[in-house]
């Protein structure tokens, strides 16, 4: 027999899912709450994660929608006590500033020149043979790949 809890957990992915399938993403659908991984799939690009606890560890959540987004955008996705399908817009989302940061570039925010500084996704580090190559991006914006060396092969690493 399946607890309120986990009742309530089931429910809210699906009512995520729903509002996804409403809003741009036809194909959304909620993951088995058995199954490891995101909680949302056929979300290409995104990686949402989604909580329905009473106690939210926000880390916790976000490193654990940051290690099953193979690449694609972690956020997390908060239900609130009392909070039901009728404020489903007012759910709080959680994700990282450098991601957040990003979509808003890439939204057109911002300067139009970011300033003459290292890319987010490039830190400086000793011996580390990182590079960052610049790619067409949405709206006439760039987005940073950054690619390194192992044993002095070229691989592609994370893209933003």
């Amino acid at each position: 027999m399946v607890n309120a809890r986990v009742a309530r957990g089931r429910r809210t992915q699906e009512i995520v899912a729903n509002w996804f399938r409403q809003h741009g993403w036809p194909e959304a659908e909620a993951v088995p709450a058995a199954l490891p991984g995101r909680d949302i799939r056929k979300m290409l690009g995104l990686a949402p994660e989604v909580k329905a606890t009473e106690r939210l560890d926000l880390t916790g959540s976000l490193t654990q929608a940051t290690a099953n987004a193979a690449g694609d955008l972690p956020f997390v996705i908060y239900r609130p006590r009392g909070y039901g399908v009728e404020r489903l817009a007012f759910w709080p989302v959680l994700m990282r500033l450098d991601d957040l940061t990003q979509l808003l570039r890439d939204a057109n925010y911002g300067e139009q020149s970011p300033p003459e500084t290292e890319p987010p996704h490039c830190p400086a580090i000793s011996g580390g043979g990182l590079e960052c190559e610049l790619e067409p991006g949405h709206g006439g914006q760039h987005l940073r790949r950054v690619t390194k060396t192992v044993n002095n092969v070229w691989r592609y690493g994370e893209s933003k």
